[in-house]
């Protein structure tokens, strides 16, 4: 039984992905926001998930800007470069995305120095982050968080599970590899009732 913060019965989809494996028995879903310090903690964890559980789990990213010029579900900016950050993240090839993710949270201390700006101009992205199809992208990505009352980042979903903030990388671990164990005894347990 999951409680109060199960929604398994709700199912999202970003094409932004950080390890795309489909039937995946691990799925995790970020909502988050460049320039949050918190978001860059749990960034820096994904890589080592993604290849710790390489094969076995599913991670894909949603923009949720704390700002809004793009976030209708804010009431003022907190965070003065993350719109830019997402336009400019959802410009990229999509097959950049895990690249583009880490590179834009490791540099996350420079935004103010106009990392964003030079991201955008050294990958020729002025006109697609200034079109205003890119912003409805953008924004259609925010709102995908609306069923699950997402008001702080980071939250993620494992499973379905939703968890508000950081937790450490072994309590993942420890989350995942149980996951892991139960969908081995189903399989045991389904293998024995066929036999």
């Amino acid at each position: 039984m999951c409680g109060l913060m199960c929604i398994t019965q709700r199912s999202v989809e970003s094409p932004y992905k950080i390890a795309s494996v489909a039937n995946a028995p691990i799925k995790m879903v970020i909502f988050s926001d460049f320039e949050c310090p918190a978001c860059r903690a749990l960034s820096q964890m994904v890589p080592q998930i993604a290849s710790h559980y390489q094969g076995k789990i599913d991670i894909q990213y949603f923009f949720y800007p704390l700002d809004n010029s793009c976030n209708p579900s804010m009431e003022r900016p907190l965070h003065h470069y993350a719109c830019q950050a997402a336009y400019a993240a959802s410009c990229m090839p999509l097959n950049e995305f895990a690249k583009v993710h880490d590179d834009i949270f490791q540099n996350q201390e420079k935004f103010e120095a106009g990392f964003i700006e030079e991201f955008i101009r050294k990958n020729n992205l002025g006109k697609c982050v200034t079109d205003p199809k890119t912003k409805e992208k953008v924004v259609s990505i925010i709102k995908a968080a609306d069923p699950f009352n997402i008001r702080s980042t980071p939250t993620f979903l494992i499973n379905g599970v939703k968890i508000e903030g950081v937790i450490s990388i072994d309590q993942m671990n420890a989350i995942f590899d149980e996951i892991l164990k139960r969908e081995l005894a189903d399989k045991v347990r389904i293998i024995s009732q066929n036999e």
